[in-house]
């Protein structure tokens, strides 16, 4: 840290809070991201947030990761559920992956229960008039 002209030692990082200079210094010489360091990481992004009002939420590409991988979770539900049914989805559903991640859960599992076939499922994924 820099005082009075001079660089001196601090035991922890005044840019990123609770973050030692030995934790730093562990995670710069690591071969690869071990799970202490990622542990760490997550403690001092926390603790960041807390000083700033912010947290995983706010971070738009989190986001947008999480809405991918809610759109894949949901898809892969969907054609289980059908499959289970002996409705063959093969490679129908793709389009329509956007839609059923947005949509209710109950709702998307409601269609799938009580559709006759993928058409009949497609069709209850509509809003109604």
């Amino acid at each position: 840290i820099l005082s009075d002209g001079k660089y001196k030692p601090c035991a922890a990082s005044v840019a990123l809070p609770t973050w030692s200079y030995r934790e730093i210094h562990a995670a710069l010489n690591e071969p690869y991201t071990s799970s202490t360091t990622v542990g760490t990481l997550r403690r001092v992004g926390e603790a960041m947030g807390r000083l700033v009002g912010t947290g995983p939420d706010n971070d738009p590409f989190l986001g947008a990761e999480r809405s991918i991988s809610r759109a894949s979770e949901r898809m892969s539900m969907v054609e289980s559920l059908l499959a289970a049914r002996n409705i063959d989805v093969a490679g129908k559903l793709n389009e329509v992956a956007d839609q059923v991640a947005r949509m209710p859960r109950d709702a998307v599992l409601q269609a799938a229960l009580q559709s006759r076939d993928v058409d009949d499922f497609l069709r209850r994924l509509r809003p109604g008039p």
